[in-house]
């Protein structure tokens, strides 16, 4: 992957979660994440297309059996579940919409449920009840799982996560399109 291709991929993944971004400390996170593809990128073997996702837990992110890389790069990596478990505490509508992601992941293997995020939005503000909104072919249901996301729908406020011109936004409860939030154009990364 040429370097160019590499940042225009950055720059797309940093672009889909910075409207979730709720924590002024969190520019650090996206930009740490960023600055650590672009030192594994050189370490990428074969044939390979390089497309690691911010989310610690997809099958994109790093370490993989690709990759050779030093050992420091392959324990920063390692220490990276934790930090991208840090950013979600810090700022509970990216948690949300990675709640949304799996939903998606179990139904019909997809990243977003794109076109029924108000039906498990619905069923979120009802409880979580049974029957759900959804197949879950990979076992994510379980009762605490739903609980923890009723919480942290709670925590989030009012709205709901929805994905718009390709990157996740807020949509405030009673709205029909997200409103641009002029402090995220603040957070110095090359999004645009």
């Amino acid at each position: 992957m040429t370097a160019d291709a590499l940042d225009r991929w950055i720059t797309f993944e940093v672009r889909f979660w910075r409207g979730l971004v709720t924590s002024p400390g969190d520019k650090a996170f996206l930009s740490t994440w960023a600055d650590l593809v672009r030192r594994t990128a050189p370490h990428v073997t074969g044939r390979v297309v390089f497309l690691p996702r911010v989310e610690a837990d997809s099958a994109f992110t790093p370490p993989q059996p690709y990759l050779s890389m030093p050992a420091a790069l392959e324990a920063e990596w390692q220490g990276y579940e934790a930090a991208w478990q840090g950013f979600l505490d810090r700022n509970p509508r990216a948690r949300l919409a990675h709640f949304l992601g799996w939903i998606s992941e179990t139904n019909h293997a997809a990243s977003w449920p794109t076109g029924w995020e108000t039906a498990i939005r619905d069923w979120v503000r009802a409880g979580c009840p049974d029957p759900r909104p959804f197949d879950d072919r990979i076992g994510i249901g379980s009762p605490g799982w739903r609980r923890e996301l009723v919480e942290t729908a709670a925590a989030a406020g009012p709205g709901w996560p929805v994905e718009w011109n390709d990157r996740l936004a807020w949509l405030p409860d009673g709205e029909n399109e997200p409103t641009p939030d002029p402090a995220l154009d603040g957070l110095g990364l090359r999004a645009e």
